[in-house]
């Protein structure tokens, strides 16, 4: 949805570049900045969602950074991220004393 700016202000310029004018580069600007704000107040959520879950299928976050490879790489972790979960993969998680967890899920 944010890239329908940048793209009605790429092609309504289509014309006036057919004719040798340079594109009007503030405008594109412009529009491709409200991409790419989203992008930058999405990644910290999702990254925190996929290390949660490569935790609770047993593996490190780390792997996480093999979805900068290129190819085959960043499948790797998402087939990670799809298989059931480990029991081995709550030593991510907080630790809680005999008496359960404080209020808030916290530990006591």
């Amino acid at each position: 949805m944010l890239s329908i700016p940048y793209i009605i202000a790429y092609v309504g310029q289509a014309p006036a570049m057919m004719n040798g004018e340079p594109p009007q580069l503030g405008r594109l600007a412009l529009a491709d900045s409200a991409s790419l704000v989203w992008s930058l107040v999405v990644l910290l959520p999702t990254l925190g969602l996929f290390w949660r879950r490569l935790h609770d299928t047993g593996r490190s976050g780390a792997w996480w950074f093999l979805s900068f490879a290129c190819g085959i790489g960043a499948l790797v972790p998402l087939i990670m991220c799809i298989l059931d979960s480990d029991p081995t993969g709550q030593r991510y998680d907080r630790v809680h004393d005999a008496r359960g967890p404080a209020p808030g899920g916290y530990g006591r």
